[in-house]
């Protein structure tokens, strides 16, 4: 990683393009989500476990915040019960370009999920977590249950979403589709408009992925590309506290799709 630039490119358009470093102006942040119940439970209604509390998260979405506001940038943070699926779909048709997502995220193998699992399809077996994920309606898809597949982002429209940043497990798993892309929450939000995005290859530390994160846009803010701020931003990770954090466990599971600028 230190002696090699070596950047992901989705096409070789994406170099072709040679596109100019992007000025942010609006954000959205999600993170320290609450993801009990949002209300009382009731007939219809069944548990589901495997979605603990993500504590670093809410701090890192604050400190990222502060960051933004010193860069005057526009920006929102979700936390708590606002956090949930409607909400982060409402956002289709919006005019934010960095996107922060702070949360659970899992890719499905083998595993028949009940209310989310659709076969053998990579879009709908690559998830996210939201607000209020562990209780939700019986009857499934339809409903705000907590979960957003990469089929739902896909349908959104985020046209000048420049930059999102998966802050989650296995956010970058997927299956390998007919045009050898990888089927799942990257091709998601590829199809909703999204140009460069940062995600996980697999699970990732609560603690490291908050001092990564934060280290990454003060990068970013300070006018590095998004691949130098990464780059930078691990390295950094990998001398916290004399080396707690050097583990390539803590660090090198975040990549970058199209960080060319």
């Amino acid at each position: 990683n230190d002696r090699y630039c070596m950047i992901r490119v989705s096409s070789t358009q994406e170099i072709a393009n040679n596109k100019a470093h992007h000025h942010f102006n609006k954000a959205a942040l999600f993170g320290g989500l609450q993801y009990e119940a949002l209300e009382a439970k009731g007939e219809g209604k069944i548990e589901r476990s495997g979605f603990e509390p993500l504590p670093n998260t809410g701090e890192e979405v604050a400190e990222i915040a502060d960051v933004f506001e010193n860069s005057n940038i526009d920006y929102k943070v979700f936390s708590g019960d606002e956090g949930t699926e409607s909400l982060f779909k409402s956002l289709s048709g919006s005019s934010i370009d960095i996107l922060h997502l702070a949360t659970h995220g899992k890719y499905i193998v083998n595993d028949v999920v009940e209310g989310y699992h659709d076969g053998d399809n990579a879009l709908t077996n690559s998830v996210l977590a939201f607000s209020g994920v562990n209780e939700r309606p019986i009857s499934g898809l339809e409903q705000d249950d907590g979960i957003v597949t990469a089929l739902d982002i896909s349908q959104m429209n985020l046209p000048n979403l420049d930059l999102v940043s998966l802050s989650a497990c296995e956010s970058a798993l997927g299956e390998y589709g007919l045009d050898d892309s990888i089927m799942g929450l990257q091709r998601g939000f590829k199809i909703a408009g999204a140009n460069t995005i940062l995600m996980s290859l697999g699970k990732v530390d609560d603690e490291a992925t908050r001092i990564l994160m934060i280290e990454f846009y003060r990068n970013l803010m300070s006018g590095k590309t998004k691949y130098q701020s990464l780059k930078d931003a691990q390295k950094y990770l990998r001398q916290v506290e004399n080396g707690k954090y050097d583990k390539p466990e803590y660090w090198a599971s975040f990549i970058m799709l199209d960080g060319v600028n």
